[in-house]
């Protein structure tokens, strides 16, 4: 496949990209006390998650074994292998 098709990222990166988006939504889910609330939330989160992963069309690039990636933001940590 040539590089033009691909994507500058890893797929760890857009992993820790779509976590970045839902994080907040899940967040507020699991605090509100309205079970009604805590579902809106979570499929506000999902919905925003799909989104992204549907406005993508370039493949990313493969992680190779043993290859990690760590974003760290002042109110949330990622890390992935």
């Amino acid at each position: 496949m040539p590089v033009s098709m691909n994507e500058p990222l890893s797929a760890l990166q857009r992993i820790a990209e779509m976590m970045c988006i839902c994080y907040p939504h899940f967040t507020k889910a699991a605090e509100h006390p309205d079970s009604m609330m805590r579902l809106a939330y979570s499929l506000t989160g999902l919905l925003a998650c799909c989104n992204i992963a549907r406005t993508r069309k370039r493949k990313p690039f493969d992680s190779m074994i043993g290859e990690t990636y760590e974003f760290v933001t002042d109110k949330m940590k990622f890390v992935a292998e």
